[in-house]
């Protein structure tokens, strides 16, 4: 019995195969030996990645333990606490420490970013919250030229390195607080990025994400090193 099975590889270009009982012949007619793919102009777009908040279970383990943990990108918690008390160390002894807290945030908590969908790794920098009231008013009521920072109703946009105007404003003696604290990092130098928030719960509570809350500054200095896992966003 002889049988034809046409196959349309791409537009336009045909394969005729020619199949008998125990043996299989093939002939091409102006197409291709082996299927190839569509060209990239005739492919479909890709999907753009869906944005979503992992559940708790799918955190990172070093993040979701209950005692002693830490994001991504940390050697161990000793390293992590150090990052911690390094940065309460520079902000302004003036500054209210009963409200004063940092805050991580972004892929080193959740293990993905929120934007893209892609994972934690080697080039991943840091993103980090500074709850003070103080602080946001001072800026929010700053000249532009000093801070040069857009400001929002309750946070500030990212704060990157370059921008000692800003720290200064706020009485820092370090003229960039993003590179103080990527050099405390020896083990891995990674960028840091600052947020200043007025309150909990404009940097946690309206966080669409998961944050890793450490004590107030006021609490840190009593040696307390209990940390707050807490997904935002929650209707």
């Amino acid at each position: 019995a002889l049988y034809i099975v046409l196959k349309l590889q791409v537009p336009g270009f045909i394969s005729i195969a020619l199949h008998r009982v125990g043996e299989a012949v093939s002939e091409d007619l102006g197409g291709f030996d082996e299927e190839v793919g569509l060209p990239t102009s005739m492919q479909p777009p890709a999907k753009k990645l869906r944005r979503s908040i992992p559940e708790k279970d799918d955190l990172p383990s070093c993040v979701r333990v209950s005692e002693r943990p830490c994001p991504l990108g940390f050697a161990n918690p000793e390293q992590f606490h150090k990052l911690i008390g390094a940065l309460y160390k520079e902000l302004p002894s003036s500054w209210e420490k009963t409200s004063l807290q940092a805050v991580f945030q972004g892929s080193s908590v959740s293990g993905i970013s929120y934007a893209d969908g892609s994972r934690f790794d080697d080039d991943s920098d840091f993103d980090v919250g500074i709850i003070s009231k103080q602080a946001f008013q001072k800026l929010s009521g700053a000249p532009d030229k000093e801070v040069k920072l857009k400001i929002l109703r309750d946070h500030t946009a990212p704060i990157g390195a370059g921008l000692e105007s800003l720290w200064t404003c706020l009485g820092i003696e370090h003229k960039d607080l993003n590179t103080a604290m990527q050099d405390s990092l020896k083990s891995k130098r990674r960028d840091v990025n600052f947020m200043i928030f007025d309150s909990y719960g404009a940097a946690i509570l309206k966080h669409t994400g998961w944050s890793l809350v450490a004590p107030t500054a006021h609490k840190w200095d009593a040696g307390h090193r209990n940390f707050e896992l807490v997904r935002g966003n929650v209707d």
